[in-house]
C-alpha cells in the first residue's frame, strides 16, 4: 500500500494545519499566562523543544503535500493563520532562549508554516491580513534581533552559585550577567524553590533581585541566609519581604 493511500496517514494530513497551530501557540499561550498571573515560563530544555516543533511541523508540512490530500474549507482556513503563529512562536522561543540553535529551529518553523500557508489557499480576504500581520511580526522580530546583535549582542546569565533557604522555599542566586559591549554586571536574585511544572517547562514566581553590582562581584560576593526571609550579601541583611 502506498503512502498516499493509508488511511491514517490522510487523517493525520487532514488535521495538520489544527495540529500545527496548536503546536505554534503552546509556548506564547504558556508565556501570555505566565505574564497575567505575574509568573515566568521557562523552558527546561529550549534548544530540545525548538528542534522536536521544528521536526513535528515539517513533518506535518510534509504530509500535506502528499498526492490526493485534501483539508477542507476548515484546514484551508486554519493554514491561513499559519505564518503569523509560527513568528509567534518563534518569538516566544527566542525571548527565552538567544541561541542559534533557538534562531535555526524558529526559521524552519517558520519555513513549514510558509509551505503549507501558499500550499493551501484559504479565501482572499483572510489570507491578505494574516499575510500583512505575519510580515509585520517578522519585522519586528528581525528588528529586535538586529538592535541586540547591534548593540552588545545577545546577553547571557550564568548562574555562578545558589543557596537555598532554611525553610527550603526559596533560592537565592548570583548570577553574572554578560552583555556583550555593553558590559556587564552582577545580579542576587531570590526565586521560589519549588516552580509549577508542566513537562515542557516550568512556572515559577518572577525573581526577587536584591543586588545589583559589577561585573566582577560575581566570583567574590559573599551570600548567607540570616532567617528564612532575610539574606546577607557581603554582611548587609536584604529582608526579602520589603523587595515583594
Amino acid at each position: 500500500m502506498r503512502l498516499r493511500d493509508n488511511a491514517a496517514v490522510k487523517g493525520l494530513a487532514k488535521a495538520a494545519p489544527f495540529l500545527l497551530g496548536g503546536l505554534f501557540l503552546l509556548l506564547p499561550l504558556c508565556k501570555i499566562a505566565a505574564y497575567g498571573l505575574n509568573y515566568t515560563f521557562r523552558l527546561n530544555h529550549p534548544t530540545a523543544y525548538g528542534a522536536g516543533i521544528a521536526a513535528a511541523a515539517l513533518l506535518l508540512a510534509g504530509a500535506l503535500f502528499l498526492p490526493g490530500v485534501s483539508v477542507g474549507k476548515p484546514g484551508r482556513a486554519a493554514a491561513s493563520f499559519l505564518p503569523f503563529l509560527a513568528l509567534l512562536h518563534g518569538g516566544a522561543l527566542f525571548s527565552g532562549a538567544e541561541t542559534a540553535g533557538a534562531a535555526i529551529a524558529a526559521v524552519l518553523t517558520a519555513f513549514a508554516a510558509a509551505a503549507v500557508f501558499l500550499r493551501w489557499k484559504a479565501r482572499a480576504v483572510l489570507m491578505a491580513v494574516m499575510g500583512c500581520l505575519a510580515v509585520l511580526l517578522f519585522v519586528l522580530l528581525a528588528l529586535l534581533i538586529g538592535l541586540r546583535g547591534a548593540f552588545g549582542g545577545f546577553s547571557q546569565d550564568t548562574v555562578i552559585r545558589t543557596l537555598r533557604s532554611p525553610d527550603g522555599l526559596h533560592t537565592a542566586e548570583v548570577i553574572a550577567r554578560d552583555q556583550g559591549a555593553l558590559g556587564g554586571n552582577t545580579v542576587v536574585a531570590v526565586r521560589e524553590a519549588r516552580p509549577l511544572s508542566i513537562g515542557i517547562g516550568q512556572f515559577e514566581k518572577k525573581p526577587v533581585v536584591l543586588y545589583r553590582g559589577e561585573w566582577k562581584d560575581s566570583e567574590t560576593i559573599d551570600i548567607a541566609w540570616q532567617d528564612n526571609n532575610t539574606l546577607q550579601i557581603d554582611s548587609e541583611p536584604y529582608d526579602l519581604r520589603e523587595f515583594q
